[in-house]
Order: C-alpha cells, then sequence, then structure tokens
C-alpha cells in the first residue's frame, strides 16, 4: 500500500531504495564498531524506505506542525504490524520514522535512545542522496564537499556517524558509480 501511495504521489522511489542501500553501507561500518547482527543490519537498513509512510496520513501541507504529524502517524502506522517475529524492525522503523522529522527542525533536539544511531544514520543517508546523487554531474572528487555540506547542515548528527560517512566513501562511491544511467 504505501509503494503504491508513493507512486501516486509522484515520489521518487528510486530515492527511498538507495537510502535503504545507504544505509546497509553505513550499518557493515557500525558493526565493525559495535558487532550488529547482519540479520538486524538488513531490518535497520529497510527501516529508512518508510521513514514517509506517515504522508499517507497527512498527504499535503508543509510546515513543522505537518511534519510532526506525519512522524508520529508514520510511527503509530508501523506499530500496526504487531507480529512477534516483527519486533525489532517495527521498535526500529518507528523510532526512525518518529525521530526522521528533526531533520527539518531548526534547532533540533539531540537524538536520544537505542536507535539514535540509526536515525541519524537514516537522515544522513536521505541528505547525501538528494544532495550527493541529486547533482547531475557528480564525481568521487565532490564526495568531501557533499559531507562537509552535511556537517554544516546536520549539527546535531554525533561526530561518530559523520565518521561512518567518511569512512565508507568508497563504498558508497562505488554504490552510486553503479547507480549512474547506462547512457551517462
Amino acid at each position: 500500500v504505501y509503494f503504491q501511495f508513493l507512486i501516486q504521489m509522484d515520489l521518487d522511489l528510486d530515492h527511498y531504495s538507495r537510502m535503504v542501500s545507504l544505509m546497509l553501507i553505513l550499518l557493515e561500518y557500525y558493526e565493525m564498531q559495535t558487532s550488529l547482527e547482519w540479520e538486524k543490519m538488513e531490518l535497520i537498513s529497510h527501516a529508512a524506505f518508510f521513514v514517509e509512510i506517515g504522508r499517507m496520513a497527512y498527504p499535503f501541507g508543509d510546515g513543522a506542525d505537518v511534519i510532526r504529524k506525519r512522524a508520529q502517524a508514520g510511527g503509530e502506522m508501523l506499530r500496526l504490524n504487531t507480529s512477534r517475529n516483527c519486533t525489532f524492525f517495527v521498535d526500529a522503523a518507528s523510532a526512525i520514522c518518529r525521530d526522521f522529522y528533526h531533520k527539518n527542525d531548526i534547532k533540533p533536539e539531540s537524538f536520544e535512545g537505542e536507535y539514535a544511531p540509526f536515525v541519524q544514520m537514516c537522515i544522513l543517508a536521505e541528505r547525501l542522496d538528494t544532495i550527493y546523487f541529486g547533482h547531475a554531474q557528480y564525481t568521487a572528487s565532490e564526495y568531501p564537499h557533499a559531507v562537509r555540506m552535511l556537517k554544516k547542515m546536520e549539527p546535531t548528527i554525533d561526530s561518530e556517524i559523520f565518521k561512518l560517512l567518511i569512512s565508507a566513501e568508497s563504498e558508497i562511491n562505488k554504490f552510486y558509480t553503479n547507480q549512474r544511467p547506462k547512457n551517462w
């Protein structure tokens, strides 16, 4: 249903899919420091696809109030899945969805809780994809510039999370090189 909603709203499905891949890359580097299980990394990366699910409840409008309502609704929608097998995914995806709106706050609150690193990675994945892939002629040499822009845009993101972005540079560039249209 959400997939069809994104299509109907003319939102870029590829953007959300790239976010999933970027999250997985960042999580692989994060895992080196924390020994996060592979299954959990996969689930968390897929949670990035659902960051905008709250738009289904509030499809129109902008501004902080609408964004907060979307974040709240998205977290609640994800919690409708009560399967015991999906508990970790639901918890992680709900936290990411609920706290993702912080990226739009003028003075964002600090990120707290068990899923805070994943929320921050998701925000960076979304922003990086918008800046870096959105730039029609990105090159690997522009990656450091994109990271510097992100640091200015997201001052509340933990420096350790930014280090993941820097460490993953070659993998992210390899990923984006594979995303280029064949006729480019």
